[in-house]
């Protein structure tokens, strides 16, 4: 399983060197800025063809990162409800940055404690934070282009 950005083939020969420093970062190259929209992961089955997964899809989180969530527990997906108090009758959907806060606060519950695991895994945490940062940009910036009238 791997996640794929579209983009230009081109050959650079730092590709596979070993990372120099500890930050994480997301790089691509846009005309407009944006980030890349039409991204997904793709799954190599044993039999059968490669199967694409969207990034809106709610199986993306815990297909990509396995470590953090063991047990696939579904991840944010769009038009997902508000479950009793916050859901209103002009707003009834979570948005995409309200889950991760969500998935990202440290939760005193039994039997784990304060134990976050988004939160508990060094590299994979921040490649996972830089990874919810793109598709949070990302989103806000359709949603500004695509209700321009309205804005």
């Amino acid at each position: 399983m791997i996640m794929q950005f579209y983009h230009e083939p081109r050959e650079d020969i730092r590709r596979y060197n070993e990372p120099t420093v500890s930050e994480t970062a997301a790089v691509f190259e846009s005309s407009d800025g944006t980030p890349p929209s039409h991204r997904h992961i793709s799954v190599y089955p044993k039999k059968g063809d490669i199967q694409r997964i969207d990034y809106d899809s709610m199986h993306c989180d815990h297909m990509t990162y396995v470590l953090i969530w063991p047990y696939g527990e579904p991840g944010w997906y769009i038009n997902m409800q508000y479950n009793g108090k916050r859901k209103t009758a002009k707003r009834c959907n979570i948005s995409m940055r309200e889950y991760v806060c969500f998935r990202m606060a440290i939760k005193g519950t039994p039997p784990c404690g304060n134990f976050n695991p988004v939160l508990s895994t060094a590299k994979l945490s921040q490649q996972l934070i830089v990874d919810y940062y793109c598709r949070i940009e990302g989103d806000r910036l359709k949603y500004i282009r695509n209700q321009q009238s309205k804005l």
